[in-house]
Formats: structure tokens, C-alpha cells, sequence
């Protein structure tokens, strides 16, 4: 499973959707989620 290669992307491109999309409250939410995972993998 190439699980951190798929997250890396996964990461920026919910990011990018994150800071298109800020309108919405819960994408506040899932950038502070994406955060952490992406601190986590970074690791």
C-alpha cells in the first residue's frame, strides 16, 4: 500500500479544496484535521 505517497496527495489537494471552499465552516474544520494527519506522516 503506497498509503503515505496517496496521503501526501490526498493532503494538498483537500487543502486546495480547503482554501477554495473556506466559506463552509466544516472546511475550517477538515484543514485542522489535514494538519495534524499531514504532521503525522511528515513524521
Amino acid at each position: 500500500m503506497n498509503t503515505v505517497l496517496n496521503s501526501e496527495r490526498a493532503s494538498s489537494y483537500d487543502v486546495y479544496n480547503v482554501v477554495v471552499d473556506n466559506s463552509f465552516s466544516f472546511q475550517h474544520k477538515s484543514l485542522g484535521t489535514i494538519q495534524k494527519e499531514w504532521t503525522k506522516w511528515k513524521r
